[in-house]
């Protein structure tokens, strides 16, 4: 049975009474001075921060009609709105507006530094954070700030951008919240929606932001993003932002162009937007090929699509390394066998005199050996192998 000191057990009855809509009891002890009606139990909750996470409006009411003070709830510093918010509860957002609740909190983790309680813990970044639209949107028709700072220097478009939602986009965009603020890593909402697979949210934010090809700290655009992002609209999210005319070539800081993105993390659906936007495959990036950096991580598709569009199966990276080395020495059999099929040279050496058969025959992984085992391998002229397979077995 859990300990209460006496202010704990007053708090308790209190609460209880409040919720069963005791109207006598709770006027009662709040005017007889032997409790402090703010106070928090011993989970650090008060009354009315109990009675707004169990959504209970009538308790509330009743809590708030015996003063309690609403910008308090007990709940790591939160206010009464801020745990509606989180908690999703849209009637309870309303009854608290319509009590003069401040739309901008106060609330905050005690724990953390002043500036960070301030910006991160509002009933707006609180809906945002939990994802719910409505809510947010209520909030900015109550003149909730739609530029409030966040905690890396963002503002509430960027978080409504990663979680991809078009409505509370489009409402933060009417309150003129500013499309190209930048945050960690110098990330625009653009940025953040891109990364995150949101083609809905890619399109309303291409049509506001002034420039489609800015870029990040590490020189990376919002194509590059989604070129290395989410995997699973990728290739829409380019093809939005290609329609909307940003670059599918541009070279990020390190020199690395989005088809490379999309090609090292295996992004079928991005390579195809890419290619089929002329991206060009044959073009290396510092030395390395899309298909040479494909074949290393294992992407099969995405070496049959880069293939389809003329890349070299036997160009080398700046070690000397072809694709089939690559794959040879990274254990993924079916790209092995997918490069032969293509005429990959199996005795084409790097620059330490390494070749994809030498390396097969190490006997490390079954999947590669087997893709080497056709009799004419050994004796493979590249040269007089044009034109034919006869150096392959089927897959």
């Amino acid at each position: 049975m859990p300990f209460f000191t006496p202010r704990c057990a007053g708090v308790e009855t209190f609460v209880e009474a409040a919720l069963e809509g005791q109207r006598e009891q709770v006027m009662g002890m709040r005017q007889n001075g032997m409790l402090n009606i703010n106070a928090a139990n011993h989970t650090k909750m008060n009354a009315i921060g109990i009675a707004v996470t169990q959504n209970n409006k009538n308790a509330v009411e009743l809590i708030l009609e015996a003063g309690a003070n609403i910008e308090i709830s007990g709940c790591e510093g939160l206010s009464a709105l801020s745990v509606a918010a989180r908690e999703g509860h849209m009637g309870m957002v309303d009854l608290l507006l319509s009590a003069k609740a401040r739309v901008d909190g106060p609330g905050r983790d005690s724990s953390l530094p002043t500036a960070v309680q301030a910006a991160m813990m509002t009933p707006m970044r609180l809906a945002l954070r939990h994802n719910y639209p409505a809510i947010a949107k209520r909030l900015l028709s109550a003149k909730a700030d739609p530029e409030e700072e966040g905690i890396i220097g963002d503002g509430p478009l960027a978080a409504a951008a990663t979680n991809g939602e078009p409505s509370i986009i489009e409402a933060l965009l009417a309150a003129a919240a500013d499309v190209n603020r930048t945050g960690k890593q110098g990330q625009t909402p653009l940025m953040l929606a891109a990364i995150n697979g949101h083609v809905e949210g890619v399109m309303l934010l291409a049509q506001a932001v002034g420039d489609l090809n800015a870029a990040n700290e590490a020189g990376r655009t919002a194509v590059s993003l989604a070129a290395g992002g989410k995997e699973a609209r990728c290739g829409e999210v380019v093809s939005a932002l290609i329609a909307a005319k940003a670059s599918y070539s541009q070279e990020d800081a390190d020199g690395k162009r989005p088809l490379m993105w999309a090609a090292l993390e295996g992004r079928a659906g991005c390579c195809q937007s890419l290619l089929e936007s002329k991206a060009n495959p044959i073009v290396p990036d510092k030395s390395l090929y899309p298909l040479n950096a494909a074949a290393k991580g294992g992407h099969v598709k995405v070496c049959k699509l880069l293939i389809d569009h003329n890349a070299d199966v036997n160009a080398p990276d700046e070690h000397g390394d072809a694709p089939l080395l690559s794959a040879v020495e990274y254990r993924h059999g079916d790209v092995c066998t997918l490069l032969l099929q293509q005429k990959a040279n199996p005795h084409q050496k790097n620059q330490v005199g390494l070749s994809p058969f030498q390396q097969s025959r190490n006997g490390r992984d079954r999947s590669v050996a087997n893709a080497f085992k056709m009799e004419d391998v050994e004796s493979f002229d590249y040269g007089a192998a044009q034109g034919t397979r006869y150096y392959v077995t089927a897959m």
